[in-house]
């Protein structure tokens, strides 16, 4: 298990406060599928997941009762079953102390933009072709753009202030189109590079030109419904 963050059923959820689906803490009662190379998805209960840059372990057991190891050569996704009122109260709970609501911005429930029926990891490669797998964040609104959590990423205060029952805002997340290799992105270089991000996109320019890292969800969103190809 050298280099693999063991999630551990005891995790607390920390919420990502900038409108994108919460992190995923692993628990006894989890349950989803895996995507194998091979084309199977197999269903059940998981009874062992740990990820990190490096690797990632899968233990699952299907309803059948047959048992199924999952690693980073032999699968390609992991759908972890997200239970519905969790969720939303997290995302509710991120979204206060905002003046003005990512449902008011966008003109639109958030809810209806944000697929919450999984907490989903995607193996992904990046500019060097070293595989790895990451959490994505905005399932829903993921056509073009698909936003990964950074495990390593360094957080504002928040965390710190609520106990950790409320983390605070991640400063870097990994990003990729059309699902080809992953880009680090960072809140100390957004605004310098939010031209090349968004593919100077004149829409996205105009509309927001603070291009503040706080609200990097919603210009993911509105990239993914009014720009690129």
């Amino acid at each position: 298990m050298k280099n693999l963050i063991l999630i551990s059923i005891f995790s607390i959820s920390i919420i990502n406060a900038q409108g994108f689906m919460p992190p995923f803490a692993f628990g006894s009662t989890a349950t989803g599928e895996i995507t194998m190379d091979d084309g199977n998805v197999y269903k059940g209960k998981f009874t062992m997941f740990a990820v990190g840059l490096k690797g990632v372990n899968i233990r699952l057991k299907t309803e059948s009762g047959e048992k199924i190891k999952g690693n980073r050569d032999n699968m390609s996704l992991i759908k972890f079953d997200a239970p519905k009122t969790k969720v939303g109260k997290l995302l509710s709970m991120a979204n206060q102390g905002n003046k003005i609501s990512l449902s008011e911005t966008l003109g639109q429930d958030w809810k209806t933009a944000l697929n919450q029926e999984y907490y989903i990891f995607r193996r992904v490669q990046n500019k060097k072709g070293k595989p790895s797998f990451l959490q994505l964040i905005n399932p829903g609104f993921d056509d073009k753009i698909q936003v990964y959590l950074d495990p390593k990423a360094k957080e504002t205060g928040g965390s710190a202030l609520t106990g950790g029952l409320v983390g605070g805002k991640d400063k870097s997340y990994y990003f990729s189109k059309g699902n080809s290799f992953t880009t680090l992105v960072e809140k100390r270089k957004y605004k310098k590079s939010f031209t090349t991000i968004y593919d100077n996109c004149s829409m996205m320019i105009k509309k927001f030109p603070d291009r503040d890292f706080k609200n990097i969800a919603e210009h993911v969103y509105f990239y993914n419904k009014n720009c690129g190809n």
